[in-house]
């Protein structure tokens, strides 16, 4: 794990308007609402920068649902605020595409929702959409395998 890295914390990025992550010794759960009425939930263990999890997902009416696997890296850029970047599967598939999220370090666990529920879910003001965009169930475009983020703690 990056020197102070805590991957408690909430998360915003172009698919979650945010996403909560909360830890317990090496395991972590993830609540999160994204864009469409979606919302969510994972549950999964960590291993260092390194969190392999299975999610379960539900459109606002409950009348379609999703699940899958997938993972996250986390990573942080000196003088930057950290993110996670991964990949997620649709039932037993590893890369049905890629999420990525960054943290925000001003939000709190209580006020996830309140404060991030109706502001734009990019997070940042970047503009997505340089090859990074969301399609269906997840945001796609970066194609990194888990290695290219592992820092082998």
């Amino acid at each position: 794990m990056p020197r102070g890295g805590d991957w408690q914390g909430v998360y915003q990025g172009p698919y979650h308007i945010y996403l909560r992550i909360t830890r317990a010794g090496d395991h972590a759960r993830g609540t999160w609402r994204a864009m469409g009425g979606r919302e969510g939930e994972l549950w999964g263990d960590l291993d260092g920068n390194v969190m392999k999890f299975t999610f379960a997902e539900h459109d606002e009416h409950g009348k379609s649902s999703w699940s899958g696997r997938g993972y996250f890296v986390y990573s942080v850029k000196a003088g930057e605020v950290p993110e996670i970047r991964g990949q997620w599967g649709l039932g037993m598939s590893d890369t049905d595409g890629s999420w990525y999220a960054i943290k925000k370090p001003d939000v709190s666990l209580d006020e996830a929702e309140r404060k991030l529920a109706d502001t734009d879910s990019t997070g940042s003001g970047e503009d997505n959409t340089g090859g990074s965009g969301c399609m269906g169930a997840a945001c796609v475009g970066d194609d990194r395998e888990i290695s290219d983020f592992a820092d082998g703690d």
